[in-house]
């Protein structure tokens, strides 16, 4: 009889929460917010956990052309920068492409304007891009980031087609967190190894081509 009493206690207290569980229901939603509470802080600390040890980058790689400052930029210092990366902007490169502003149009100028800034944002990428294929942690980050935006592109596209709740957008919005958090991851990789190698990293900021095109966008800012 002794081999049998744990076997039957057991399934006595399993009847017992059985009917407990449909007998009160106001116990078993308050039990339910107790595991739902449990898991999400687990999930919560998870999450902290992984920030800690991959923190993600604070600014994006390569900024907007709206992201440019508007403030008067001294030529003498954008002559003192260096400029040690190769362009492949063209003629727009070199001052002495600049129409004289006087015998422009309003319109012109504002073109030519437009011209500069964009000039001055793609150098930038220039730039940004010759720093992230020193290093692999770079060129995974390059990599990631052009996936992520490839996803987004391939979702925009779907949603023209079929609509934004359509099933087929919604497991790329999905697919778009794992990317995005292995952005941040990769990101995160890459400034560890800028702080590792500053020598070795190009400052956006203090090149004089960039610095040179955006003096030179002034003089045809309305």
């Amino acid at each position: 009889m002794r081999k049998y009493l744990c076997p039957i206690i057991v399934i006595a207290l399993a009847l017992v929460a059985a009917g407990a569980w449909v007998l009160f229901p106001s116990a078993r939603t308050a039990a339910g917010s107790t595991v739902s509470s449990f898991c999400s802080s687990f999930a919560e600390h998870a999450r902290n956990a992984w920030t800690r040890l991959f923190p993600p980058a604070g600014e994006a790689e390569v900024p907007k052309a709206d992201d440019l400052p508007d403030g008067d930029i001294p030529y003498a210092h954008s002559a003192n920068a260096a400029s040690p990366v190769a362009t492949s902007l063209g003629a727009i490169a070199d001052p002495a492409s600049d129409p004289d502003p006087g015998k422009l149009t309003p319109e012109q100028r504002k073109r030519r304007y437009r011209e500069l800034v964009a000039a001055a944002d793609a150098r930038k990428r220039e730039v940004m891009r010759s720093n992230l294929v020193k290093s692999e942690a770079g060129k995974e980050a390059l990599k990631a980031t052009r996936a992520y935006h490839a996803k987004v592109d391939a979702m925009k596209k779907l949603e023209e087609k079929f609509g934004p709740i359509d099933d087929r957008v919604e497991m790329i919005r999905i697919e778009l967190v794992a990317l995005k958090e292995s952005v941040k991851i990769a990101n995160a990789r890459y400034k560890a190894w800028k702080d590792a190698h500053p020598t070795e990293v190009v400052d956006p900021d203090a090149d004089k081509l960039y610095h040179d095109l955006i003096y030179r966008s002034r003089f045809f800012k309305d």
